[in-house]
């Protein structure tokens, strides 16, 4: 929990950097088409995706499936009491973003959506985390999707929530 403030104190210090606390977004906020990408943030590692396969369905731990298919830029999620993180890998493997800190996440989520935006699909599956999307620039003016997981929902970002009178929780700096 100390380590958590001093990294969102930091990262809400750069320019276009957007933080996303979880437990402060109500669910209006949640539905909402509005972006939420960060034009910077720290600089970590970078993990890759392996690149897509023809078979959408992986198996995670307890013999659960989870299916994703990323079709004309819409994304679908079947997951049935499923490690978190392995769905989010798999959406990663299929769409190309790059994940970090997911060796922080402990839950299973049950879901399933069809059809959405990216970016709809993310807030969907990170609901109860604190996490922050940004765009890697890359060659030839092509952006690519960084989500960086901060972890799930803590006692400290309630504590936030509850001080700032249940507003979300979003640091904001212009460029």
């Amino acid at each position: 929990m100390k380590q958590l403030i001093p990294i969102l104190a930091v990262l809400g210090a750069l320019p276009g950097a957007t933080l996303v606390l979880a437990q402060d977004r109500t669910p209006a906020q949640d539905d909402s088409a509005a972006s939420k990408r960060t034009s910077t943030l720290a600089a970590g590692s970078q993990t890759r995706p392996a690149p897509p396969s023809s078979t959408p369905v992986v198996q995670a731990a307890g013999a659960h499936a989870v299916k994703v298919e990323w079709k004309a830029g819409k994304l679908s999620v079947a997951a049935d009491s499923v490690p978190l993180s392995a769905v989010l890998w798999e959406v990663a493997r299929r769409t190309g973003i790059e994940l970090q800190g997911t060796e922080l996440l402990h839950e299973t989520v049950s879901m399933e959506f069809a059809g959405v935006p990216l970016e709809e699909g993310l807030r969907k599956l990170l609901g109860r985390v604190d996490y922050a999307i940004e765009d890697v620039p890359r060659e030839h003016d092509a952006a690519e999707i960084r989500v960086v997981v901060f972890g799930e929902q803590t006692v400290a970002a309630q504590t936030v929530a509850a001080k700032s009178g249940g507003r979300q929780a979003r640091e904001t700096a212009s460029e």
